[in-house]
């Protein structure tokens, strides 16, 4: 996968970062959840903790999708301090990229089948997050 560059001014250029470690980071997660679910490893771990509590994931998808798409509806807009802490929130305590990423992983994967969701491994990032957003109500 494509890494983008750290060299980031625009909004267009946070939300392909963005996108890229919400596929990494959301694949990371969830390519561990069945060896800790067998290894009855599951609840000693926050992420997954997180991942299974359905009220809590629907409040961080909620305020990853509000972030990501900030940045993707106005791709040529500079960034400004606030964006900043912005993207520090998708990493810290919630840890909204990994959690959600692995989320969306988990969606692809039940829904396509785990051949589908790691095809998705070598494209741009944008389209694991497009997959997710094609298939969540369905």
């Amino acid at each position: 996968n494509y890494m983008p560059s750290l060299a980031i001014n625009t909004y267009g250029e946070m939300s392909k970062l963005i996108a890229y470690f919400t596929h990494l980071e959301g694949m990371a997660v969830y390519a561990a959840y069945d060896e800790r679910e067998n290894g009855n490893a599951i609840h000693n771990d926050s992420d997954y903790i997180a991942l299974s509590d359905k009220s809590l994931m629907k409040k961080y998808s909620n305020r990853y999708f509000e972030i990501y798409n900030h940045f993707l509806s106005n791709c040529n807009e500079p960034l400004n301090e606030k964006d900043w802490l912005m993207l520090g929130e998708l990493s810290s305590d919630n840890r909204l990229w990994y959690r959600v990423g692995a989320k969306m992983a988990e969606v692809i994967d039940k829904k396509l089948g785990r051949t589908e969701l790691t095809n998705l491994i070598s494209e741009p990032s944008e389209n694991f997050i497009n997959t997710y957003l094609l298939l969540k109500d369905k």
